[in-house]
């Protein structure tokens, strides 16, 4: 078994310069389209027996689009949403992006796990769902030489890749 991780493609919150990390508000750009085309392709050889998708619109449309391409079933699951940043949500002003900065260090660079935007999710919080959903690959493909795709958001990703 093999587990690929990728990011989604542009969307319109990275434009906007937005926390987006619930719903269904930002779709994909047209480049974001094209990045998750450029994955599929990517991809075509590497038998890819399902894929994984955050719950976010640039996650599952960027599912969507490889899934298509490469003709595989796809499931969402919210172990694969980006971390929640409560009071961040929506946000796009200079003092958010400190804030977020300020805890991206405190979890990457500090290891202090705690730590939280007001109403959002700490390190544990993530780390705990991330950790369930990968064991419960692990049981259901252990053994077989399935390769599997979850595709998500650039820093979670990067954050819980190790914690395997």
């Amino acid at each position: 078994m093999k587990i690929l991780f990728a990011r989604h493609g542009e969307s319109q919150a990275n434009l906007l310069h937005e926390i987006s990390n619930r719903g269904l508000k930002h779709p994909l750009t047209q480049k974001g389209r094209e990045q998750a085309s450029l994955l599929a392709q990517k991809l075509q050889d590497r038998s890819i027996a399902r894929i994984y998708s955050g719950p976010v619109l640039r996650a599952i449309e960027t599912t969507v689009i490889v899934a298509n391409h490469l003709c595989v079933e796809y499931e969402v699951t919210e172990a694969l949403r980006e971390y929640d940043l409560g009071e961040l949500e929506g946000r796009s002003d200079e003092k958010t992006w400190e804030l977020w900065q300020e805890l991206f260090d405190d979890w990457t660079k500090y290891q202090r796990w705690e730590k939280r935007a007001p109403g959002g999710e700490n390190f544990h919080d993530v780390q705990r769902r991330f950790v369930h959903f990968i064991d419960r690959l692990i049981r259901q493909y252990q053994g077989t030489e399935a390769s599997l795709l979850c595709i998500g958001h650039g820093v979670y990703i990067g954050s819980c890749c190790h914690w395997y």
